[in-house]
């Protein structure tokens, strides 16, 4: 089903329900929709992990104003985490963000249990979904250029079985360029996180954040580790192994795992920040950033890599 026809069928009978992060790439869906295609029944839909930039709740007030479109702020509940009640969650309706889900869990997600975008994300969205009157369209802003893992992501499915309805990529082909050009276009700001270097935006930061993205908040924002530091010390208490890691153990090198269990050094959120800065570790000699870290950033005129600062 091509544009035209997936206008013609859903406008006027359905809600075009835009996954909304605050990123370049749902804005520009919302600004397509809104002033290219110029749908009305947009709804731009924010679920709250309680774990994003301030940068980024921030603009997404820039966004309503900008616009004149309101973003509907969701956020999960604890309750939603089980089908009957369990003597973790006494307050059942508390909303749940980043460190409750990891307290409930007794651990932070990982790159092989990915339960936060999940319980975080698309269960508020699955909600907000089954509350509407009118049925919903969902909306994303995946791009296949994004990574290989997207490559073959469809334009349109007539049933998203998770989201229980149709799902449309409107911008699934556009390249970066693209994507900024139409904010250009409409006079819109992208978000300020990557006119600092940041090459995407959601969690701040997120478990699978590189070193680059990773100093660049050890820099930048610093007390964002401190922040991950104490939250390390509150899931801990939650924890069987009654040690927690922000991180996969092997995200820096040895000489860099300050911590230990069951004879697997790990390390902790200090640690990440002192390898991701350079710092020296055990007396080493200073693990600066290699040229790989950098190959994608601008010249020094400019921490854009999109070159946004021109």
């Amino acid at each position: 089903m091509n544009e035209q026809e997936i206008i013609n069928r859903y406008n006027g009978t359905h809600t075009f329900g835009i996954g909304f992060s605050g990123g370049k790439d749902s804005t520009a869906t919302l600004l397509y929709l809104t002033r290219v295609l110029k749908l009305k029944n947009v709804k731009a839909c924010f679920a709250d992990t309680g774990w994003e930039a301030d940068v980024t709740y921030e603009y997404l007030d820039y966004i309503e104003n900008v616009t004149g479109i309101e973003i509907v702020r969701l956020q999960a509940l604890c309750g939603q985490l089980f089908k009957k009640p369990n003597p973790k969650v006494p307050d059942t309706n508390k909303k749940l963000d980043m460190l409750e889900l990891a307290k409930i869990k007794g651990r932070f997600p990982s790159s092989q249990r990915r339960f936060c975008s999940t319980e975080l994300k698309l269960v508020a969205q699955q909600k907000w979904i089954s509350e509407q009157v009118d049925p919903v369209m969902n909306v994303s802003g995946v791009r296949r250029e994004e990574s290989t893992k997207r490559r073959n992501a469809p334009y349109f499915v007539e049933n998203d079985e998770f989201l229980n309805g149709p799902n449309w990529l409107p911008i699934v082909d556009w390249t970066w360029e693209e994507v900024f050009d139409i904010h250009k276009r409409f006079n819109v700001e992208p978000n300020p996180l990557y006119k600092k270097g940041f090459a995407r935006v959601g969690c701040f930061p997120c478990i699978m954040a590189n070193k680059n993205e990773l100093g660049l908040i050890a820099t930048e924002f610093s007390e964002r580790f401190d922040k991950i530091s104490e939250m390390e010390k509150e899931v801990a208490k939650h924890s069987k192994r009654g040690k927690a890691s922000f991180f996969s153990h092997d995200t820096v090198p040895m000489r860099y795992r300050r911590q230990e269990y069951n004879g697997v050094a790990f390390c902790s959120a200090l640690d990440v920040r002192d390898w991701a800065i350079g710092a020296p570790a055990d007396d080493q000699t200073i693990d600066m950033f290699s040229d790989d870290d950098f190959e994608d950033i601008a010249g020094p005129s400019c921490n854009s890599i999109y070159g946004l600062c021109e």
